[in-house]
C-alpha cells in the first residue's frame, strides 16, 4: 500500500507543478527558461526578482490546498543568490513566514548565497577523509592486496570526494586542494592510485 501512496503523491505533485503558472521573470540559462526545479518532493522556485518569486510561491501554495496537501512552511527556505555579500533575512510572503538562509543542501550538494564552490569542495574533502578513516583498519590490513585496496579507494572513497564535481568551476586554489586531498588519501593507503 505504501508504494501506491508514493505514486499517488508523485502524480498529485506533478499536477500541482504543471498547473502553477510560470514566473513572470524566470531565469534564462543558455536558451532554456528555468523558473522551478523539482526532484521527488523538493521543489525550488527561481526568478530574477523577489516579487515574481513571491507571486509564483503564492500560486504554488494555493494549488496543493485544492488537493488537500499543504506546503510545510517550517521546511520552506528562501535564499538570494548574488555575487556580492547580502543579508540573510526572513521573508513574509502574504502570511507565510519563510526563513532566509545563506546555504542549503539540495540533492547532497551545498549551495551558497554567493554561489561559491569552495564550501562544497571543503565539505567533499572532509567527507572523503571521514570515509577514509572509517575504512582505516580495512585499508591498512596486510591481508588485502594493493590492487584490492585500490579498488576499495576507487569504488568507495573517490566517489564521496568527487560527488557532483562535474559542476565545479575549479580555480587553481581549489585544484591544489583537490590534488592535496587525493595525495593525502593515496599516502594513507600507502600506494599511488593516480
Amino acid at each position: 500500500m505504501d508504494v501506491l501512496y508514493q505514486h499517488l503523491f508523485n502524480v498529485v505533485l506533478e499536477w500541482i507543478v504543471r498547473n502553477t503558472p510560470l514566473t513572470r521573470l524566470p531565469i534564462q540559462l543558455d536558451n532554456t527558461i528555468v523558473d522551478r526545479l523539482r526532484y521527488a518532493d523538493d521543489v525550488e522556485l527561481c526568478g530574477e526578482h523577489l516579487p515574481s518569486i513571491e507571486e509564483t510561491y503564492v500560486q504554488f501554495k494555493n494549488s496543493p490546498e485544492r488537493t488537500g496537501m499543504k506546503i510545510n512552511n517550517a521546511k520552506t527556505k528562501i535564499m538570494e543568490v548574488s555575487r556580492t555579500p547580502n543579508l540573510v533575512v526572513d521573508m513574509d510572503f502574504r502570511g507565510s513566514q519563510l526563513e532566509g538562509v545563506s546555504t542549503f543542501k539540495y540533492l547532497g550538494f551545498t549551495i551558497t548565497s554567493q554561489n561559491m564552490i569552495q564550501e562544497e569542495v571543503r565539505l567533499r574533502i572532509v567527507a572523503g577523509t571521514r570515509c577514509s578513516w572509517a575504512l582505516d583498519n580495512t585499508l591498512r590490513s596486510r591481508i588485502l592486496s594493493r590492487p584490492t585496496k585500490t579498488q576499495i579507494y576507487t569504488a568507495i572513497i573517490r566517489p564521496v570526494v568527487l560527488y557532483a564535481c562535474e559542476t565545479w568551476a575549479l580555480t587553481r586554489q581549489l585544484e591544489n586542494k583537490r590534488s592535496f586531498s587525493t595525495q593525502y588519501l593515496e599516502a594513507d593507503l600507502g600506494t599511488g592510485l593516480g
